[in-house]
């Protein structure tokens, strides 16, 4: 079995009117521990690190308007295991021999 931590990170942009407020309530929810449990509950080998503050950036769309935007980054840890096929023997023959010292 081979095993390795990785850590994701995924950006997350929210487009439209109160995309601020939907960015601020996921930062929240992330950071809580209500996250963590519905985090490790779905997959154990995923955990919530933390996330980046939500941040306005600017979004001008195909029409030349603007438009609200927030983005902010989630990270995770994952455990990643997979099975390795191994060859391995079941029997041995030897014999012992006197050697002259």
């Amino acid at each position: 079995m081979l095993t390795e931590v990785r850590q994701a990170d995924i950006q997350i942009d929210l487009y439209g009117d109160g995309a601020g407020d939907r960015a601020i309530a996921l930062e929240t929810f992330f950071r809580s521990s209500h996250a963590w449990e519905q985090i490790k509950a779905r997959d154990p080998h995923v955990a919530p690190l933390y996330c980046t503050d939500a941040m306005q950036a600017p979004f001008v769309d195909a029409e030349a308007q603007w438009e609200e935007r927030y983005m902010l980054t989630l990270s995770l840890q994952v455990h990643i295991s997979i099975a390795v096929p191994q060859a391995y023997f079941t029997r041995v023959n030897f014999k012992t021999t006197q050697v002259d010292s």
